[in-house]
């Protein structure tokens, strides 16, 4: 998944695809590092969504021509922003919010999972979420 993400970003037009794919490896890097850093892991990987999820929303303005109404440094706005110009739905925005929230400092946290599986997970999380949005955009704006 990693590997297509990446592959994805790079050929796509996405203005900070480069500083996505750098968190995206920053994040794995943590996870591998010895010992390894679970909360940059997360982080990274936090980022990574909140940048490509920016970079989207401001390209579909640039489509739509119309003002953004929307604070690009406000991850709630953001999705908001994205779901009312019909970019995602209530659902999807609904999942994009919890995952970031799991991503979240502290959310991390295992209860009674091993902290390297629910940093795995939230990962997983973030990757698959990236993917799914860049991959829904790409396939709205090629739509006749």
């Amino acid at each position: 998944m990693e590997d297509d993400l990446i592959e994805a970003l790079r050929n796509s037009r996405v203005p900070r695809a480069q500083e996505i794919i750098a968190k995206i490896n920053d994040s794995a890097g943590a996870f591998r590092a010895t010992p390894p850093d679970y909360n940059a892991s997360l982080v990274n990987a936090r980022v990574a969504l909140e940048t490509l999820a920016g970079d989207l929303a401001a390209h579909t303005v640039s489509l739509q021509q119309i003002p953004a109404t929307y604070n690009s440094s406000k991850w709630g706005e953001v999705l908001a922003f994205l779901r009312s110009s019909g970019e995602i739905t209530v659902e999807e925005e609904k999942g994009l919010g919890g995952v970031f929230s799991f991503l979240s400092p502290g959310a991390h946290r295992p209860v009674s999972i091993p902290q390297d599986q629910m940093t795995r997970l939230g990962r997983s999380f973030a990757l698959n979420m990236c993917w799914f949005l860049l991959k829904n955009h790409l396939a709205r704006i090629q739509q006749p």
